[in-house]
């Protein structure tokens, strides 16, 4: 009855009471409806997240640099190893073109045709020498001056004759055989002429003092000038004979390549 009196009363005192009922539903649909991102945990939880994507980032990175690494290491062992076998077939080559028990035909060839022209000077310097002899018997026999005069003449022609055809052979054989050595003597000593180049060439060539003379068509005198020269030029020690000097070279030069 007092509630029909105040409804009559105060009608709208009905609807806020239903209002009243339906307050604290709209105060939480209110809160239901802010951001997630305005709570503080939930930053914070943002934050971790990137932090682990950024990680996971670095982590990828690092392996695929580390594979990368791996790659060029085993490349460049790779790359190693071929230089080795490249090297090794090389020194095997070169031992097989001046240092083997069995020369190749071309190499055979050409000792060969070097030992026939080293035979060949001996025989043309002994035939030489006995012309000269006689021709100086001639001249000592002969009383006729325009006879004296011709026998003279040929005496000067054939002590001025050399074997420059033969003395080129052999620097060219050198240089086929011995090829480093040449350019090593040139590199060393460049103010080496052209008949000491050839004279030590023919030390390494193993020619003795006798077929020495006779291809470059020098005394004895004279070649014992040219060596002082070469000693002098290369500055050796006087306890050290050019011949061996050359010979410790080549050796060295063949040991090496």
């Amino acid at each position: 009855m007092l509630l029909d009196f105040f409804s009559i009363v105060h009608p709208a005192f009905l609807s806020f009471s239903a209002s009243q009922t339906s307050l604290p539903l709209f105060l939480l649909t209110a809160f239901e409806d802010e951001p997630e991102l305005n709570s503080p945990a939930d930053a914070r939880i943002s934050l971790l997240e990137e932090n682990e994507n950024l990680q996971l980032f670095l982590i990828i990175a690092g392996l695929l640099f580390l594979i990368l690494l791996f790659l060029v290491a085993v490349y460049y062992q790779k790359y190693k190893k071929t230089l080795r076998l490249y090297e090794s077939k090389r020194v095997e080559y070169h031992r097989l073109m001046i240092g083997s028990t069995e020369p190749s035909a071309e190499l055979v060839r050409l000792q060969e045709a070097l030992n026939s022209e080293r035979a060949k000077v001996v025989k043309h310097e002994v035939q030489k020498k006995e012309l000269l002899a006689y021709i100086e018997e001639l001249k000592a026999s002969q009383a006729s001056t325009e006879i004296r005069h011709k026998t003279i003449q040929i005496s000067r022609i054939l002590a001025d004759q050399k074997t420059e055809d033969i003395a080129k052979k052999v620097e060219k054989t050198a240089k086929i055989l011995y090829p480093e050595l040449v350019a090593e003597v040139q590199e060393r000593y460049p103010q080496l002429n052209q008949i000491e180049m050839q004279y030590c060439m023919m030390l390494a060539l193993d020619y003795n003092l006798d077929e020495i003379i006779s291809i470059l068509g020098r005394s004895e005198k004279a070649i014992k000038s040219l060596r002082y020269r070469i000693r002098k030029k290369m500055e050796l020690d006087e306890q050290k004979s050019l011949p061996d000097f050359i010979q410790e070279l080549k050796q060295y030069i063949t040991h090496i390549q």
